[in-house]
């Protein structure tokens, strides 16, 4: 497994963080579906240092979390999800021009996703806010900056994702 892209990205991340700028990385994301459509998301993920909290549990026993640093979608600001749709004609078409993408740009779904690392292993987190608020976990696997899982390594019949990052940037706040 080659993560060593994914270490190298946190570590510039934690070195290039201040409390009063934002750390950020654009993700492409591609799946593959049960059904035999695709899909692809864009969008930025924001940098989160690792931090531990405190749960309180029953009879008010409080224990320590460690979440480990992470990228993640702000909650006001998804990734944009798009899914294949072999009838979809685009005014490419119509004109009688390259048919284009065979994405319906204007059937897209909101996507919130993170990507945590710590101890060597990658975790992508997948929230799929308009079906139910479902949200899966799995771990990622990595080969030449692109990573790669699915929910049960051992099931191949569930959908696969491909993540790209790209995009570095480090933003000062507007004042």
């Amino acid at each position: 497994m080659d993560t060593l892209f994914i270490k190298d990205l946190f570590d510039w991340a934690a070195k290039s963080k201040t409390p009063d700028n934002y750390v950020t990385v654009k993700m492409n994301l591609v799946s593959n579906q049960q059904s035999g459509d695709c899909t692809y998301a864009v969008g930025t993920l924001n940098y989160h240092p690792g931090t531990t909290i405190t749960i309180t549990g029953a009879g008010g026993l409080k224990f320590p979390r460690y979440l480990p640093p992470a990228f993640a979608t702000a909650q006001d600001q998804a990734l944009r999800q798009y899914f294949n749709n072999p009838g979809y004609v685009g005014p490419e078409q119509i004109k009688g021009g390259d048919p284009g993408e065979p994405f319906d740009p204007t059937s897209t779904d909101k996507l919130g996703a993170s990507i945590s690392y710590s101890n060597g292993i990658v975790l992508i987190t997948l929230h799929f806010i308009s079906k139910g608020n479902a949200i899966i976990h799995f771990p990622a696997n990595g080969i030449s900056n692109v990573l790669y899982g699915n929910q049960n390594t051992h099931d191949f019949t569930l959908p696969a994702y491909l993540v790209s990052l790209t995009d570095r940037s480090v933003q000062e706040p507007i004042q």
